[in-house]
Order: structure tokens, then C-alpha cells, then sequence
């Protein structure tokens, strides 16, 4: 009797080393994410919540349904530990949460998210954050579990703005999401843009980005040392200024200058800049006025154009293209 309690004990002792071992030397990513089966069936049903020291609370129940539906979902190799892959934290029993306040959780829930997807701010990189109103992050803006896919973020996004921004009207958010990236609101279908590919490809990104095709189309206002022209030189090409350049058009052998009109119509001004002579010559002196730049250039130099609204995603050669 004594022999088999030692043999059963040295099994238990083994086994739990073994599991142990297992557990602390396997990658958490060795062949995918963990199995999420534990996760669902306790959040999805879950009455609990957890309460923060400053006395907000926040439920614990997620909607697996919502989660399903997401780009977030098993069919796309995407499962709670994914997100959730933090051993000390994640694995049942779960530690303590160290978050002082909501805000805390959510700033920890959007570090999950920049695991995979690079960071950005396109609506809010000229704000500064206030003491009280610091900018949104990830989750603010896309939520954590009800993630919409990118054909659904332009529907979806207006009532996550008007979350922040409750004196404005819904009209506000709609009429401002659509226009944000190129011009108008009716782009070729299909298309989402260059920074939308930067949330899973960011080091693609960071590289198109330094290339010409980027810099294509430039915005003389936000960029002033894109304008290569010298605008000092005089002579009789050049019968415009500054102030009427919106955007420049290239810049390494010869630079060429946009400017759009009170009807939202482009045209290049009359005459180009040469890089290699620096000199001014004449471009379409006679006729520039007749030439809409989009129905002329668009279709090399914009991405996602639309030739039935003339509409767009984004100025120059973008990923898409």
C-alpha cells in the first residue's frame, strides 16, 4: 500500500512538472493562439464587473456573437489570446488589473491593439491633449470587441466621435469622415487608402512613404519645403505666386504646381520649374484654365479616382494604385 501511494505521488509530481514546463517554455505563439474556450464561456454569459479604485466599473460580459462578426474572429486566426496573451495576467486565475481609473483600462486594452496594428491618429494629429480631455485611443474610436470591419467604419465611426464630441450634431461626423482622405465622398469602390494598409503593414508603409510615388502630390501648406521653385527669380513665365499653390507635383527633375479653385476644381498653374537649368518655363500658358488637373493627370497621380464624380481616396501613387 505504501509502494502504490509513492508511485501515485512521483505521477502527480511528474505530471504537474511537466504540465508546468510545458506551460513556461512553449511559446505563446508556437502554433497559433491558444485555444479561447475557457474565455468564451465564462465572459460570455458573465454577470460579474470589475470596479477600479476611483469607483467606475466596467462589466466583464463580452458578446462572442459581436466578436464573430468582427475581423477578429477564428476564421481569421484571431482569438481572445491573441489580444489577451499576457501569462501573469490572462491565464486563470486572473491577477489583479492594476488600472487606477476606466481610462487606465482602456489605455492598457489599446497597447493590446498596437501589438499588431500601427498606431495613428488621422483625425486628431494637430490637437494637443487637454489635462481633462486626452485624445482618444484605439479603443475609444474602434471599440475593443465589436471591431467593424473597413467597409463598415465610415457607418459605424460617427457615434464613437460623437461620444467625445457631444456638442455636435451626427450631420457634423458624417459630413467630416468621408472627405478627411482625398476629395468628396463617392471614391472609386473598392478602395480605403494608404493608411489603412499602415494598421497591419506599417513597415511597408514606412518605406512607401520615403519613395516618390508618396511623394507625388504634396501639400505646399503643410510642406513648405516641397516648393523647390524659385519664386524670387523674375521673368515673364512666371505670372503666379505662392499663394496660389495648394499643392506641388513632383520635384526631382521638374516641378509643377497645382492650385484649386472656390468650385473645388484643379488646375496646374501656368508653368513649371526646372530643376536641373533652374529656370521657369511655360506650361499651358493658353488654355491651363480648361484643364482640369483630375480629368487630365488624376488617373497616374491620384488613387481611387473616381471618373463619374471626379472624387478620390488619396493624392499621389498610394499602395492601392
Amino acid at each position: 500500500m505504501r509502494k502504490s501511494k509513492i508511485s501515485v505521488m512521483l505521477i502527480v509530481i511528474v505530471g504537474i512538472g511537466l504540465v508546468l514546463g510545458f506551460r513556461h517554455s512553449l511559446p505563446a505563439f508556437a502554433d497559433g493562439p491558444r485555444s479561447d474556450t475557457a474565455c468564451r464561456v465564462c465572459h460570455s454569459g458573465s454577470q460579474h464587473t470589475l470596479t477600479f479604485p476611483s469607483g467606475e466599473e466596467v462589466s466583464l460580459q463580452v458578446d462572442v456573437g459581436a466578436v464573430d462578426m468582427s475581423p477578429h474572429n477564428a476564421g481569421n486566426n484571431v482569438r481572445c489570446t491573441s489580444c489577451h496573451r499576457w501569462d501573469a495576467r490572462y491565464l486563470f486565475p486572473h491577477q489583479p488589473n492594476p488600472a487606477q481609473t476606466r481610462r487606465d483600462f482602456s489605455e492598457e486594452a489599446a497597447a493590446n491593439c498596437e501589438q499588431c496594428h500601427y498606431p495613428h491618429q488621422p483625425f486628431h494629429t494637430d490637437v494637443a491633449p487637454a489635462d481633462d480631455a486626452p485624445l482618444p485611443n484605439c479603443v475609444d474610436c474602434h471599440g475593443s470587441h465589436q471591431i467593424n470591419p473597413v467597409s463598415e467604419i465610415s457607418r459605424a465611426m460617427p457615434a464613437a466621435c460623437l461620444s467625445c464630441h457631444t456638442d455636435q450634431a451626427e450631420t457634423w461626423a458624417t459630413d467630416m469622415l468621408p472627405n478627411l482622405v482625398g476629395v468628396g465622398a463617392a471614391p472609386a469602390d473598392g478602395y480605403i487608402g494608404s493608411d489603412r494598409c499602415a494598421g497591419c503593414h506599417d513597415g511597408v508603409y514606412a518605406t512607401w512613404q520615403k519613395t516618390r510615388h508618396a511623394q507625388m502630390i504634396q501639400n505646399a501648406a503643410e510642406k513648405p519645403a516641397a516648393v523647390v521653385g524659385d519664386f524670387q527669380q523674375p521673368g515673364a513665365n512666371l505670372t503666379f505666386s505662392t499663394e496660389d499653390v495648394r499643392y506641388t507635383i513632383g520635384g526631382q527633375w521638374k516641378q509643377r504646381y497645382l492650385t484649386r479653385t472656390e468650385e473645388g476644381n484643379f488646375f496646374i498653374l501656368p508653368a513649371q520649374w526646372n530643376i536641373e537649368t533652374a529656370e521657369w518655363v511655360p506650361y499651358h500658358p493658353d488654355d491651363w484654365q480648361g484643364r482640369e488637373w483630375r480629368q487630365t493627370c488624376g488617373s497616374c497621380h491620384v488613387t481611387g479616382l473616381n471618373t463619374e464624380t471626379w472624387d478620390f481616396v488619396e493624392f499621389s501613387v498610394g499602395c492601392e494604385s
